[in-house]
């Protein structure tokens, strides 16, 4: 007989209680959902993006995810409630007990828990708990929790347990990798089978069992039925199963026999009538169904990899609407962000462009003239110019976006324009700068001018890239050199006047003490401060990447940066005292393991711009601002600004006298115009020194600490 080597432990709870719910927020693509459970008037979804918690009564949802909770990963891969009504949470990271009130996590680091990949949670009839780990099985009874190793002698063999099926009092079956079941009662195994053609490539799905006793195995191969002495297989080929990939099966409360599959729906299986209802033929466009509520004969809650929460009703399919943000798929990538004059801040994707403002949210899909999206054809510059303009660039096209529409500037109908699209940026002076090719062009909007030698003081390049740091100083970084243009004058540094080494470079910024900072390929993170040159690399300090992404200063002259080629780093905040602080998937609310856009808005919030469908996450140390004019505390009235517009002036009325208050003038990219101290209760602010426009006015004190918008008259 085959026996487990177990271990018996008493499990003491890490209980985490969320201390940073107003200095983070993520919006994530939550229409990819693992597993479903029902509480009542609720379903809760376990996604990709994190957990949602669904009223079915007025169709509201709550999102949870690592920025207001204690969940150790967004991706969610198992859901059960035991007992109690506690919700049993598995993740990639950990095990999550929700009780209602507190999250209380288990890693494979804080517990006994022999892997930190929960693949699979059922609850026993007799209150035990079954955790499939990546790693062995876990189970909790009573306080008690136990693990069973299922391949102790042998260290090259996965103990992964995909799939629990609890059959009664102690009696379980487990699928494994191998793949192999283990029939357990107790701690002994009392029957196992290998399933013939599947392996770890293609593994068990879920275990169900029939009327009759018999074992039903979903599974990318096929459906296999195991009678205890035979196994009969069902696939394309020997049944009238439209696809091999079938995820779990189950029985109506009248008898009714259904298979759920991949991209085909659900099967309906009588006998020898099988019925496909796929939701397709509803203009529904899914994935994977990977769970289901029932609600009444024929008619199920349906949990759907890509297109969320659906409803069955005998044949007509139901899409809810569950998404806190309308992220398009799985897939996309946020490559781009900027925030226009209105305090919108724009998204820009593979898949179309994202704005937020005040807490809701528009989009601008591409439509089908727009023949380049795809993967790798996205948006990937985002910028608006002085007269509130948004400007997109992908790597065939420049987009002048308006009103939710496109106009395409690109070589069809500019025949100058020859090569890919690389880079865009507004500069001081207004206009917009982008290359195309290797030229770099400055575009007023009707004709593009070719800067060279000859017209400008640019040396000319080969790739060069754009940006523009937070002072409106143009960055132009290339090959070996970098060229700054404030609107008068131009400099380059290369290696003729400077030490820097023959590389790429792809970005650079000033800070507030006037430091130049530039990022690129191979030279790590490289520090001017007009005297000195310091590189910061992999060999010489605490930094990790060899290839730097973006930069950006916060108004608090903090340094940011994403990168490449760093497993451990997604994002690094580089301070004035030369600190490095790493934020990454594991140590921080992040949404996402790669940060492929970086922004710092005219509040101060950072938004870091995910990969591969994860969404957007928002940081303010100093608490998020989202709304416009947003009073961060509620005991907090906004100041009071009068004349607005106003032309040379303006005054302010505090609510009450204002101690250690202290006033910014920001603009739109988040620039600093004007700062100053605030005493007593009015004060009246002189503005013969500022440009006209659009601006961000905040006032903060030991009392108050709001923001509001102003506006100086042409």
């Amino acid at each position: 007989m085959v026996r487990f080597t177990l271990f018996l432990f008493l499990l003491l709870p890490a209980v985490f209680v969320t201390g940073q719910m107003n200095e983070w927020t993520s919006f994530t693509f939550t229409d990819n959902i693992r597993d479903m459970a029902e509480d009542g008037d609720y379903l809760w979804l376990g996604t990709t993006g994190g957990l949602i918690r669904y009223n079915k009564l007025d169709s509201t949802s709550v999102h949870y995810n690592k920025a207001n909770s204690s969940l150790p990963s967004n991706s969610i891969t198992a859901l059960s409630i035991d007992g109690n009504g506690s919700l049993w949470i598995g993740t990639t990271s950990g095990l999550t007990v929700h009780n209602g009130k507190r999250w209380s996590t288990f890693t494979a680091d804080n517990s006994i828990l022999p892997s930190s990949y929960i693949n699979d949670i059922a609850m026993g009839d007799d209150g035990t708990v079954y955790i499939g780990t990546g790693n062995g099985l876990v189970t909790r009874h009573s306080v008690n929790w136990t693990v069973f190793q299922l391949y102790p002698n042998h260290t090259s063999q996965s103990g992964r347990v995909s799939a629990i099926l609890p059959l009664g009092g102690d009696t379980v079956w487990l699928a494994s990798t191998g793949p192999k079941l283990f029939k357990m009662a107790g701690a002994a195994i009392i029957d196992s089978i290998v399933i013939v053609g599947l392996s770890s490539w293609y593994p068990i799905n879920s275990l169900y069992e029939d009327t009759n006793g018999d074992l039903l195995i979903s599974s990318d191969k096929g459906l296999f039925r195991y009678s205890g002495d035979s196994i009969a297989t069902f696939n394309q080929t020997n049944s009238p199963l439209p696809i091999n990939h079938t995820h779990f099966t189950f029985r109506d409360s009248d008898g009714s026999f259904f298979i759920a599959t991949c991209s085909h729906g659900l099967i309906k299986a009588e006998d020898t009538v099988w019925t496909e209802f796929n939701p397709i033929h509803s203009g529904i466009d899914f994935g994977c169904i990977t769970s289901v509520v029932k609600i009444q004969p024929g008619r199920f809650w349906i949990a759907s990899a890509n297109s969320g929460l659906l409803e069955f009703d005998n044949g007509t399919w139901t899409q809810h609407q569950t998404a806190n943000w309308p992220m398009g798929n799985v897939y996309e990538d946020i490559r781009a962000i900027t925030t226009d004059h209105t305090g919108t801040t724009w998204l820009g994707t593979n898949n179309g462009i994202y704005g937020y403002h005040n807490h809701e949210w528009t989009c601008i899909p591409f439509h089908d003239s727009l023949v380049y999206h795809n993967s790798d054809l996205g948006i990937t510059h985002l910028v608006v110019d002085q007269n509130n303009v948004l400007w997109a660039m992908n790597w065939s096209a420049l987009l002048r976006v308006d009103n939710g529409s496109y106009t395409i500037i690109n070589q069809s109908n500019w025949p100058p324009l020859q090569g890919f699209f690389r880079s865009l940026a507004v500069g001081p002076d207004g206009y917009l700068y982008f290359t195309h090719g290797t030229d770099l062009c400055r575009y007023d909007g009707t004709t593009c001018v070719v800067l060279d030698n000859t017209n400008s003081g640019f040396p000319g390049g080969s790739i060069p890239f754009l940006s523009t740091d937070r002072n409106g100083v143009l960055w132009i970084t290339d090959y070996g050199k970098v060229t700054r243009y404030d609107g008068h004058s131009w400099t380059t540094w290369d290696q003729s006047n400077s030490p820097l080494p023959l590389v790429h470079y792809y970005t650079a910024v000033t800070d507030s003490a006037g430091v130049l900072w530039i990022g690129g390929d191979d030279s790590g993170l490289v520090r001017f401060d007009g005297t000195n040159w310091d590189f910061y690399t992999r060999h010489n300090s605490d930094f990790p990447y060899h290839r730097i992404n973006q930069l950006a200063v916060d108004h608090d002259n903090n340094l940011w940066v994403t990168g490449t080629s760093a497993p451990f780093y997604t994002v690094i905040k580089v301070d004035s005292e030369g600190t490095f602080t790493p934020f990454t998937y594991t140590n921080s609310p992040l949404s996402g393991y790669t940060v492929r856009s970086l922004h710092v808005d005219p509040f101060n919030n950072k938004w870091f711009g995910m990969s591969r469908g994860r969404g957007v996450t928002i940081h303010n140390s100093s608490g998020l601002i989202l709304a416009m004019p947003p009073p961060v505390f509620a005991q907090s009235p906004v100041a009071e600004v009068w004349p607005n517009p106003f032309s040379e002036a303006f005054r302010v009325a505090l609510p009450g006298y204002c101690s250690d208050c202290f006033y910014q003038v920001r603009d739109m990219q988040g620039r600093l115009a004007m700062e100053g101290e605030l005493r007593g209760d009015q004060a009246r602010i002189n503005t013969s020194s500022l440009a006209p426009g659009v601006y961000i006015f905040t006032v903060t004190g030991s009392n108050i600490k709001t923001a509001q918008k102003i506006v100086k008259r042409y």
